[in-house]
C-alpha cells in the first residue's frame, strides 16, 4: 500500500466500522490496519492465516472484510464462505488483479489491487458498506 496523496483524518464515517483485515505478509496488514484505524475504524486482526480468520469470525462479527487470496495455510475460501453466509460483505485485497478464481464466492468479489493508496481503501469501503462518498471526500484527481 502506498499512502496516495498523504495522511487522511479519521473519517466520522467509518468510526466504530468493524473491518476484519485477512493478509499473511505482516508488513502490509500493519500498514493496512494503521490506514484503517486513521479513517477511524475498529480493526479486526489482521489474521495471516485462514485458521485465525475463522477464529475471528467465531468470536466477533466485521461490518465488512478485506481478504488477500492466498494465505500462509491455503486459499481464503472458508473465510469468505463463512463471511457471505453471514452477510458480511468483502473485498480482495490482492496484488494478482486479473488471477482466474474458480471458487463462486471468489470470483465476483470486488478487488482492491495491490499497490493502493488511501483513496482507493476508502473508495473500496464506502462501496462494501453501500454508502455514497460525500461530494468533498471524492478524490480530486479522478474523473
Amino acid at each position: 500500500m502506498h499512502p496516495g496523496n498523504g495522511k487522511r483524518a479519521a473519517e466520522p464515517g467509518f468510526a466504530g466500522t468493524k473491518i476484519l483485515v485477512v493478509e499473511d505478509e505482516a508488513v502490509i496488514g500493519l500498514e493496512l490496519a494503521q490506514a484503517l484505524s486513521e479513517f477511524g475504524c475498529a480493526v479486526v486482526g489482521p489474521a495471516p492465516f485462514v485458521t485465525d480468520a475463522l477464529g475471528l469470525l467465531r468470536r466477533t462479527r466485521p461490518d465488512a472484510a478485506l481478504l488477500d487470496v492466498h494465505l500462509g495455510d491455503g486459499c481464503v475460501t472458508p473465510a469468505a464462505e463463512a463471511l457471505a453466509g453471514a452477510g458480511v460483505p468483502f473485498a480482495l485485497v490482492t496484488g494478482h488483479d486479473e488471477i482466474a478464481l474458480d471458487e463462486p464466492v471468489l470470483r465476483d468479489a470486488p478487488r482492491l489491487a495491490k499497490p493502493f493508496g488511501l483513496y482507493e481503501l476508502e473508495a473500496m469501503l464506502l462501496r462494501l458498506l453501500d454508502r455514497d462518498p460525500a461530494p468533498s471526500r471524492r478524490n480530486p484527481y479522478s474523473y
